[in-house]
């Protein structure tokens, strides 16, 4: 027979390892986009890459989206990457399918010669349309795609990225990733299930 204490042990384990496994199955997976699988040339405002289905890509202010193929100057991180061209105002703009909560990217094509020391990469984040958050990467000036700049903590639904430098000068992106809020629903299910599987263990010990 089980004494009282083992069976306290055994629930607690079982509800410790229900609890870490609900924990894992409700955080969402990161999306990442590295633009491998995506054909070259210039790309439609609202584009959606093979890789993912929850954002669309565009550039305002009339500028255009090209995936331009790496030469072996660094421009990308692998055999390609995305090309954000025209000037001046023209940014990526990131419209998300669902709510996400954090976002990243590399960036490049910081010429020495079209920027000066203090130059930024500047990515803001908005949730319908309304700024919720920002971030600012001071630039190495070395014209290759070897910084990162991300956010997270507060779910937003669309994103801008661009270099304070708005003349002459077209961003370079590549390995966007981005994590979707999960589903509250999901994390209900989660939690339901967890109490029935619970209830059956704790009446098939004591009984």
């Amino acid at each position: 027979m089980i004494s009282l204490t083992a069976k306290h042990r055994t629930v607690t384990a079982c509800l410790l390892f229900l609890g870490l496994l609900c924990l894992s199955q409700a955080r969402a997976k990161a999306d990442t986009i590295t633009f491998e699988h995506d054909q070259l040339g210039i790309l439609p405002n609202g584009f959606q890459s093979a890789e993912s289905n929850l954002v669309r890509l565009s550039a305002s202010g009339g500028g255009a989206l090209i995936i331009s193929p790496e030469v072996g100057s660094g421009e990308f991180l692998g055999t390609r990457g995305l090309v954000v061209e025209g000037s001046p105002f023209v940014h990526l703009i990131m419209d998300f399918a669902v709510p996400v909560n954090s976002l990243s990217l590399w960036f490049g094509n910081d010429d020495p010669h079209s920027t000066v020391p203090g130059d930024t990469a500047i990515l803001q984040v908005f949730l319908n349309g309304s700024l919720v958050g920002q971030t600012t990467v001071f630039m190495n000036e070395n014209d290759f795609i070897d910084q990162q700049i991300s956010f997270a903590g507060i779910p937003f639904n669309s994103a801008d990225f661009h270099f304070s430098r708005e003349f002459f000068l077209a961003e370079t992106v590549d390995n966007i990733e981005f994590t979707p809020v999960p589903e509250p629903a999901s994390v209900t299910l989660l939690g339901l299930g967890i109490v029935g599987i619970v209830v059956r263990i704790r009446r098939r010990i004591f009984s």
